[in-house]
């Protein structure tokens, strides 16, 4: 069956199938590989306009609200928010220069990484603050740059620890931040000041990390301890890193179920809860039919998820309905995958308290 319009949103009925607007190419069709898991949703295609133009991060705030970053080279990359009912999009901050990964902190500020390269200690890494509407939907952001104390190199992956999260020595408010280089780091950043970040190195360039990029923080629930887990796109891995530092791949990359192929590049990661447990989530910067969302389980096993994207990159979690979002940079699309039964529950569980004593921003 073909597509459909309903409430302002475009739905699949059965995946599989292309779709055509008009003079538009047709555009491959993305699929979910487990059965019964829910069903897939466009939420936005707004490639005409090009106000999801290389689309990449995903991020909620505690409203519920969804942003998206634009990694535009130049003045015109940013952020935007993004109507998860109708596909509406509105930018919020331009110049950006190829903004990448976003995540908010227990304030509410919104932080932005900067995939720009060489070195710097300034426009690298930005913080957002947002004022909302009466009815808590962001209207307009400002930006401004964060000095750190260490030269940060093209970074990409991005990891603000929430409140009631603590990584050896971090706390709520710390950021890790990947660099996006062979050989690349991963730095944290100590934002108590509020005024400028004091960065130092958690895994070094002697651990000869190839691109690392996407990054989640999480324990599967308590299964594990609590690590932090980096996708690694040069050398195809996830990798899962204690907070001395320690690095070791996680599971086995090489056997993916259901598919001959092995994990490849991948991108970004998230935790997410489906109805039969809790996963990593990783999507692989592939081009399409190729692009796939992955996910991993506590014992390392990886297994498809989804398939068919065209380069697939953003992942984030509804806090409110726990359905999983997915940003197809190829196509400037955005996905959501509703899981039956709902796990909305199950996810407050799954990440603790991610969203406790988050403020409200600012109101118009």
């Amino acid at each position: 069956m073909r597509q459909f319009l309903t409430g302002g949103r475009i739905g699949v009925a059965v995946a599989g199938l292309a779709l055509c607007f008009g003079p538009r190419p047709l555009l491959a069709q993305p699929v979910l590989d487990v059965v019964g898991i829910g069903t897939l949703e466009m939420v936005a295609d707004e490639k005409e306009t090009d106000v999801l133009d290389e689309v990449d991060g995903l991020a909620f705030d505690q409203f519920g609200n969804l942003f998206a970053a634009l990694e535009i080279t130049g003045s015109d990359g940013g952020v935007v928010y993004i109507d998860k009912d109708t596909g509406a999009v509105t930018p919020l901050v331009t110049g950006i220069s190829r903004a990448d990964q976003i995540a908010f902190d227990s304030n509410g500020d919104l932080f932005v990484t900067s995939e720009e390269t060489p070195g710097s200690t300034t426009d690298r890494l930005y913080r957002l603050d947002i004022t909302y509407n009466g009815s808590n939907v962001p209207i307009s952001a400002t930006k401004a740059s964060i000095t750190t104390t260490d030269t940060i190199n093209n970074p990409e992956g991005l990891v603000v620890l929430e409140t009631g999260q603590t990584f050896g020595t971090a706390t709520a408010g710390d950021m890790f931040v990947a660099e996006d280089i062979n050989t690349g780091r991963i730095m944290r950043v100590d934002l108590t000041a509020m005024t400028a970040g004091a960065a130092t190195v958690l895994v070094d360039s002697g651990e000869a990390l190839d691109r690392p990029e996407g990054m989640a923080f999480g324990d599967f629930n308590g299964a594990l301890t609590p690590a932090l887990y980096v996708a690694e796109t040069g050398d195809d891995n996830v990798l899962q890193i204690d907070s001395s530092g320690n690095v070791s791949v996680f599971g086995t990359p090489g056997t993916v179920a259901g598919s001959i192929d092995p994990l490849e590049s991948p991108d970004n990661l998230e935790f997410a809860v489906a109805p039969d447990g809790v996963f990593l989530f990783v999507t692989e910067d592939r081009s399409p039919p190729n692009g796939r969302v992955l996910r991993i389980d506590s014992t390392g096993a990886h297994s498809v998820f989804a398939s068919g994207f065209d380069f697939p990159q953003g992942l984030a979690v509804d806090p409110i309905t726990g359905y999983l979002y997915i940003s197809e940079q190829g196509d400037s699309r955005i996905w959501r995958v509703e899981f039956v039964p709902e796990p909305a529950a199950g996810v407050m569980l799954a990440v603790g308290l991610m969203l406790a004593g988050r403020v409200r921003r600012r109101s118009a």
